[in-house]
């Protein structure tokens, strides 16, 4: 469909991270095929197994994406380092971010609102818990990021409901909650004029019902 309806040639999909396939970095492609059997580009898959860090994407002259997407990235577990790839990621790039549960889908906001990645809570999100979201100003500004960001169930998720191995009677489906929008492109003055203080901005966060045992470090089923 994004081929045919944007006239796409070619698709890169490019995955990094530790777990992709080693020692070799792999790269395969097929046509894209409409239903009448009709080629209508090419899609190209590549791995490299890595942390996804300006170094890696030197070495490996790694084009620069057109969209950033986090499998189940666990932003808030203190054993995973997010702070050099967010760092390399340039402003401007529209990102999709997915999750397994509900919960962890709004520690990951809480955490990208917290590194100044993305400016407000997204509407849907603010919506599930009676927040404040700056989408709400009934203003230019308000309905561009209405625009720009959003927190759903993901349409493509898995179809297998897992049982969670900690918690009791706790199911989850891999990658059911999607959170997406634009990396660090707000403007500063515009977030102070409508948000207020910083104290002000995290106390309307999606972060406070939030109980300690609601993390991948506690809770496989976040994994």
């Amino acid at each position: 469909d994004l081929a045919e309806k944007r006239g796409m040639s070619l698709i890169e999909v490019i995955m990094i991270g530790p777990d992709c396939p080693s020692p070799k970095n792999l790269e395969k492609s097929r046509p894209i095929t409409k239903m009448d059997q009709s080629d209508v580009g090419q899609l190209t898959i590549r791995t490299y197994k890595g942390a996804y860090n300006s170094q890696l994407l030197k070495d490996n002259s790694i084009p620069k994406a057109d969209i950033v997407v986090f499998f189940n990235p666990g932003f808030t577990v203190p054993d995973y380092q997010w702070t050099e790839t967010l760092g390399c990621i340039p402003q401007g790039m529209p990102f999709l971010s997915t999750t397994n549960t509900e919960m962890e889908g709004i520690a990951d906001c809480q955490f990208l609102l917290d590194q100044d990645k993305i400016e407000s809570i997204p509407p849907g999100l603010a919506e599930m818990f009676g927040l404040y979201s700056h989408a709400d100003d009934e203003d230019d500004y308000g309905m561009a990021l209405r625009e720009t960001s959003f927190f759903t169930v993901n349409p493509f998720c898995g179809s297998r409901v897992r049982q969670s191995g900690t918690m009791g009677n706790d199911l989850f489906v891999k990658n059911r909650w999607m959170l997406g929008g634009i990396l660090g492109t707000f403007d500063q003055s515009s977030t102070q004029q409508h948000a207020g203080s910083e104290a002000t901005k995290k106390r309307r966060t999606a972060n406070d019902g939030e109980s300690s045992g609601n993390s991948k470090a506690s809770n496989p089923a976040l994994i």
